[in-house]
């Protein structure tokens, strides 16, 4: 446990300004505050050598740290199997399955006896949505780790692909988060050639705004959609994913605030930034675009 603590500590603090005392003790009570919360649901479970922990394309609800041992990461491609990490004592693993609730991506045998602390799906998200910092490190390793499963399966390109471009629809009255969320997906996004269209970043001075909204729509090949009461009951907005719909273009719903959703929308599952931590959502996002980049 001492390991696992320190690296997170470490990895807490590498972000800001060390010369900062203050946002030093906010970020490691936030992180300390989280990780007391479960520390009584954590379990011990030893395991012999060569014991498969996950299972590429299970669905299992175990977040791992080793606490003594090792284990190995494989990947099962179409022709074969290859190892692509090695976990020891204070490396962690199954977070991405629990902040995407997807099933596993990859799987993980131990190489020798390895002694494991253990957390189950409720205590891992309840851990997330206590410390914003603890979710913003594990999702930042798991969309690291989308992207590097993303790079390992595809060919490289012998000619300039277009990015896949993403059109923002949202009301005004949401602006900080929708910029927010824009920019963090721009950084996380760089290099998977996409980019995010927003209107208030995108529309050069002295252009017709309805004209430049008209333009993007159409060059855009999906949506990011920002749900709250106001984005609902504005008609602008109403009329950009109708006209998505028509033309049967992808649409990623957002919930940005609890609102009901446009029936036409019922079908659509969201992602929700209402009920989980902030970083654990964006993950989502950044999981979903990057499907729909790699959808023919």
């Amino acid at each position: 446990m001492k390991g696992i603590m320190a690296e997170l500590i470490s990895s807490a603090l590498s972000d800001i300004n060390i010369e900062n005392d203050e946002a030093i003790k906010d970020h490691l009570e936030d992180l300390l505050q989280a990780l007391s919360a479960v520390i009584g649901q954590l379990k011990v479970e030893s395991y012999p050598a060569e014991t498969r922990l996950c299972t590429q394309g299970a669905n299992e609800d175990t977040f791992y740290i080793i606490a003594r041992g090792e284990a190995e990461v494989y990947l099962n491609g179409d022709t074969e199997r290859k190892m692509v990490a090695r976990k020891e004592a204070g490396d962690f693993f199954g977070e991405m399955a629990l902040i995407l609730d997807m099933p596993r991506s990859a799987d993980v045998i131990t190489t020798c006896p390895s002694l494991m602390l253990e957390l189950d799906r409720r205590a891992f998200k309840r851990a997330t949505r206590i410390s914003e910092r603890l979710a913003s490190l594990l999702s930042q390793r798991t969309m690291a780790q989308l992207d590097a499963n993303r790079r390992q399966t595809q060919e490289v390109p012998s000619v300039q692909v277009p990015p896949f471009r993403i059109f923002t629809s949202y009301s005004r009255h949401n602006q900080d988060f929708v910029r927010k969320l824009v920019a963090d997906l721009h950084q996380s996004l760089t290099a998977s050639n996409v980019s995010l269209w927003l209107d208030q970043e995108d529309i050069p001075i002295g252009q017709e705004w309805d004209r430049a909204v008209e333009d993007a729509l159409e060059t855009s090949d999906a949506m990011l959609l920002v749900l709250s009461d106001a984005s609902t009951n504005s008609d602008n907005v109403r009329d950009e994913w109708m006209y998505y719909k028509e033309v049967k273009k992808p649409i990623i719903p957002i919930l940005h605030e609890r609102c009901k959703k446009p029936f036409q929308l019922i079908r659509l599952q969201h992602v929700d930034f209402v009920e989980q931590a902030y970083s654990s959502a964006l993950a989502q996002v950044h999981m979903r675009i990057l499907e729909l980049a790699d959808t023919p």
